[in-house]
């Protein structure tokens, strides 16, 4: 997937895209996870190829998961939408059909897609389980949901959130992003030049 670096927030360090799952926890890769992609698909995502370096990586993210990983995919825009259910990540093939088809549409409510993935992972008896937001974190300011709220309650439950900054420059989106991680006790990620 070309030469594309993802430059990690927290500790300043360059690393591959394997840092995007720094979390592999327990026994080896033997425990059962599950990761939960929430990939925006908004307008915003449009401009300056965001939308393809979202789902690169997206799609490397799902190659790197162990064929006994649970995943489960979330696109949103003006709604969150349960793009891939629960399921097993050894079809890794039509996952990532799935993520090509994805398109832009409508605005950013990027509290509801978290909402979204509190819901329906709440209740889930998996122990080790990750949130990773992809977006370029330019979200309606008028959403009711509180995504730094909402993944301060996930991880209250047990679960790590991380995002994936998509190219943004805006001063908000990049606080916005870093604290939905921080609340989340996982890593913030800059992904640029993908393509």
């Amino acid at each position: 997937l070309g030469d594309g670096k993802i430059q990690d927030h927290m500790s300043n360090v360059q690393t591959q895209y394997e840092g995007l799952l720094p979390l592999r926890y327990g026994n080896a890769n033997r425990d059962r996870k599950l990761y939960v992609l929430v990939l925006d698909t908004s307008r915003s995502m449009n401009s300056a190829n965001k939308m393809n370096n979202a789902k690169q990586v997206a799609m490397k993210l799902v190659n790197l998961l162990n064929e006994d990983d649970q995943v489960m995919i979330i696109g949103f825009s003006g709604a969150p939408e349960l793009v891939v259910s629960l399921q097993k990540a050894s079809n890794k093939m039509e996952l990532i059909k799935t993520i090509n088809k994805l398109e832009c549409t409508q605005g950013t409510m990027l509290g509801a897609a978290m909402r979204e993935a509190y819901n329906q992972i709440n209740g889930l008896n998996v122990e080790n389980t990750q949130v990773m937001l992809i977006s370029d974190g330019l979200s309606y300011m008028g959403e009711s949901d509180d995504p730094v709220q909402i993944a301060g309650r996930m991880q209250m439950n047990g679960v790590t959130v991380s995002a994936v900054n998509i190219g943004t420059r805006s001063d908000d989106g990049i606080t916005l992003l870093k604290n939905v991680a921080a609340a989340g006790k996982g890593a913030s990620h800059y992904v640029e030049g993908l393509v």
